[in-house]
């Protein structure tokens, strides 16, 4: 019997034109809500019906990305570039470094989105504006193009 996560999601998405799946494992202040790796995931990741995942890698590193070269290449993936978890203003270095890595290890043609981990709302307007100028800013998109 497959496990209830897939069938609910399953069922949620269906009839739906574009499928994301998010994945948080945490909230703001780092405080963890799940634990374990992305690895243990891959089972549930490919069995899923949807387009693309948006996926936190800012708070949890670049380690795990290897993985997602396993998920089946018709599901596109949204990396997680920017920390909500942390009220710290990444540099447009960072964030490109980020990005890079990300490129580097999955391939240009699996990185379409690039993204924070999660939503701003537990972050302070203007920190929030300062992420997202990190992302987006000048400078910031010479790895990326914003759409």
């Amino acid at each position: 019997m497959p496990c209830w996560p897939l069938l609910v999601s399953t069922a949620c998405l269906r009839g739906v034109p574009e499928r994301a799946v998010h994945l948080c494992f945490g909230n703001y202040g780092g405080q963890t809500v799940q634990q374990g790796a992305y690895r243990s995931l891959l089972p549930f990741f490919n069995a899923l019906e949807c387009d693309h995942l948006v996926l936190e890698f800012a708070r949890r590193g670049d380690a795990e990305l290897e993985v997602f070269r396993e998920v089946k290449p018709e599901i596109a993936l949204g990396i997680g570039v920017i920390d909500i978890k942390d009220n710290e203003v990444e540099s447009v270095d960072v964030v490109a470094g980020r990005i890079e890595r990300a490129i580097e290890v999955l391939g240009e043609e699996r990185v379409r989105w690039v993204h924070p981990d999660c939503g701003f709302w537990m972050l302070p307007r203007s920190v929030a504006d300062a992420k997202i100028a990190a992302l987006v800013g000048p400078g910031a998109t010479r790895c990326w193009k914003p759409v």
